[in-house]
């Protein structure tokens, strides 16, 4: 009598977190909803109002969008160039003055042709979340302290550009979440591990000073793609049928001139105070740091295992460390980061790092 009591609240407990994970609305489509009322207006070659531009912005996607790397006039003018009937010429002045960018309004246009098969993919995905969100969820906690587990994150699937953000809620294009299909819960895992392993960040990126803000920039981007990118790009870039194939001949070279980047980053650490190491480094940065970060996180995984890299996982200042340690054990020509670099770096960990992992 006793198990079977057990049993039953054991299923009652189930019963209710998924209820509550089902209230949460873990997938948003307003974003999607919102983009395609606006564009049944602008398609119509009339202005949307003041208010109605606010439905869009105020959904959480396109908020978290407008709140950090885009404004509300780059969505407004990129949508009405590639929208409205009337612009066409606007758009070709706008086009050869370079105000906007063209890969954009032929997307924003197939977004806005493929309305019936994005609402049906939008079912789709609605119809199968926990699935969904479990997979995504296991795939980004295997390169995570198990502690950092917890709530999904929310996941905002808008029409923006293709591609996707590790924000709070997580963002995805859904063109691209269409083309993807079964490889979605990759992307969704690298961005999930975004948003777990910023939680554990040993520092506030929002107190750095303006002078050592670029170099805190690219010693957290590496560190931060270069782990999730342990469990997406091996596949969405290797994989002839993933939609991001006809990427990787370039993501190849530039993987390749990895080393090239960490001598340079070694050099100027070296040698220069912050503000100009890391105007330079960002600036030649590729990929925002993922190749790079690819690169050093698997010469750690190779020569010192995962465990390490895991326990480490909110402190970007301990990964160039750990990354050298396994740089001198897998000798040859990889790189290593000079004491100066190193102590460049430590000095940054002692002066903004608030905990340890």
């Amino acid at each position: 009598m006793i198990r079977l009591y057990a049993i039953l609240i054991f299923l009652a407990s189930f019963a209710l977190y998924s209820c509550a994970d089902h209230d949460r609305d873990i997938l948003d489509f307003s974003g999607i909803e919102a983009f395609y009322h606006i564009a049944s207006i602008l398609e119509q070659d009339r202005e949307p109002d003041t208010e109605q531009w606010d439905e869009l912005f105020s959904t959480p996607g396109y908020a978290v969008l407008t709140d950090s790397e885009f404004t509300r006039d780059f969505f407004i003018e990129h949508f009405r160039l590639a929208l409205m009937p009337s612009k066409a010429m606007e758009l070709e002045k706008a086009k050869e003055e370079e105000r906007v960018f063209p890969d954009l309004i032929g997307h924003y246009r197939k977004a806005a042709g493929q309305r019936e098969v994005v609402n049906r993919y939008a079912e789709e995905l609605k119809s199968d979340d926990t699935q969904l969100m479990a997979r995504a969820n296991e795939k980004a906690l295997a390169y995570l302290p198990a502690a950092s587990a917890g709530d999904y994150p929310r996941v905002s699937f808008l029409v923006f550009s293709y591609d996707a953000r590790g924000y709070s809620p997580i963002v995805i294009d859904m063109l691209l979440a269409l083309d993807l299909g079964d490889m979605l819960p990759l992307m969704l895992a690298h961005e999930f591990h975004h948003y777990y392993r910023n939680k554990l960040l040993v520092y506030d990126p929002r107190e750095a000073k303006e002078s050592e803000s670029d170099i805190l920039w690219v010693i957290n981007q590496i560190h931060s793609e270069g782990i999730a990118d342990q469990i997406d790009k091996d596949i969405l870039m290797g994989n002839q049928n993933s939609p991001l194939y006809f990427l990787s001949e370039r993501w190849d070279v530039m993987v390749e001139n990895a080393p090239s980047y960490i001598l340079r980053m070694d050099s100027l650490l070296s040698t220069m105070p912050y503000r100009q190491a890391g105007s330079i480094l960002r600036q030649n940065l590729p990929m925002s740091g993922h190749p790079v970060g690819y690169y050093m996180t698997g010469i750690i995984i190779d020569e010192l295992g995962k465990e390490e890299l895991i326990n480490k996982a909110g402190n970007p200042f301990a990964f160039y460390s750990l990354y050298n340690r396994a740089a001198e054990k897998a000798g040859g020509d990889t790189p290593i980061f000079s004491e100066e670099a190193l102590q460049a770096i430590n000095d940054l960990e002692e002066k903004y790092a608030s905990k340890s992992t």
